[in-house]
């Protein structure tokens, strides 16, 4: 008897439940009311890509195997797993460059209202 591919949300469930994870927990690491991941693990919501990069990172997935409806998706548009793999790869990239400008902005405001206020100490 052939078993039928794991969807997404069945995936999420179980590397959860390996990680010996409740929830709440999860649903704590992620800010998500418990309803919420509940609903995706059950199928009930389908999982939103920011939904599946909270996951992945309360989790600490690093990389999803891919699912039998994302296959056959790429083999209908003529792409291999590898242009999955790379478009991948392309999210995370910009995903890590957003982070990075979001933290020099931030410290880039820390660092002129120290400056403000050595020049007004300066100036006292």
């Amino acid at each position: 008897m052939e078993s039928k591919p794991l969807e997404l949300n069945e995936k999420l469930r179980q590397i959860r439940e390996a990680k010996k994870m409740t929830q709440r927990e999860l649903a704590d690491s992620m800010g998500y009311a418990i309803t919420a991941v509940s609903s995706i693990e059950t199928g009930a919501n389908n999982c939103t890509p920011d939904a599946l990069r909270l996951f992945r990172e309360a989790l600490d997935i690093k990389h999803l195997p891919l699912l039998e409806s994302e296959r056959q998706s790429y083999k209908d548009k003529g792409y291999n797993v590898y242009n999955f793999i790379i478009d991948r790869k392309l999210e995370e990239a910009k995903e890590l460059l957003s982070e990075s400008t979001r933290l020099i902005t931030k410290h880039k405001k820390v660092w002129q209202s120290t400056a403000y206020m050595e020049k007004r100490e300066y100036h006292n």
